[in-house]
């Protein structure tokens, strides 16, 4: 019984969030196999503990809909589950965005965030529910692929447009360009 007085004196009063850091710091392997728990969950935003259903809707506990979820399923069939890929993935997305200031802080600050998140919930809950614990690390991956496949459509399009205009015979100013503002006298 984890709530037992022999378990917090001997066990919990002993060790703390900085002994357990120092553990997984100092056995990188233990430390990469629970990197590598953590990215298998890191591809599905769902948590697999807790259903969708009321109590009292006849359901079985833990019952999840089965609705809303492509984007999901996609994740879980088509992107690998290891720990490179997403780091790689990260700083695609935050390279992507380079030319912009603005988006490359929010692409740094979303995948700083997720792993962060995947460290502190390594440390703070091994592997005891996981996939509850690493789901801002999702979120924050969800919103990089979104960035990534936003800037790529928008490059796609810009294509397009230049090449409709080049046949055409005319030239057409870039989608992105800023409005012109006057400026006003004093």
């Amino acid at each position: 019984d984890l709530e037992s007085e022999t378990i917090q004196k001997e066990f919990f009063s002993q060790y703390g969030f900085l002994d357990i850091a120092t553990y997984y710091i100092s056995h990188p392997s233990q430390l990469f196999q629970m990197i590598d728990l953590a990215t298998v969950n890191i591809k599905d935003s769902r948590s697999h503990v807790i259903g969708n259903y009321m109590r009292g809707a006849g359901r079985e506990f833990a019952e999840q809909a089965s609705i809303f979820n492509l984007y999901g399923r996609f994740k879980a069939w088509i992107l690998p589950s290891n720990f490179e890929f997403f780091f790689a993935a990260s700083l695609v997305g935050v390279l992507l965005c380079a030319k912009n200031r603005w988006k490359m802080v929010v692409g740094l600050f979303l995948s700083l965030q997720g792993f962060a998140q995947i460290g502190m919930s390594i440390v703070g809950a091994g592997d005891a529910d996981i996939g509850k614990h690493i789901f801002l690390a999702t979120i924050c991956f969800d919103i990089l692929i979104l960035m990534a496949f936003a800037y790529l459509a928008d490059k796609l399009i810009s294509s397009i447009r230049m090449v409709l205009a080049k046949s055409k015979g005319r030239a057409l100013p870039p989608a992105t360009a800023p409005p012109v503002r006057k400026e006003r006298g004093l």
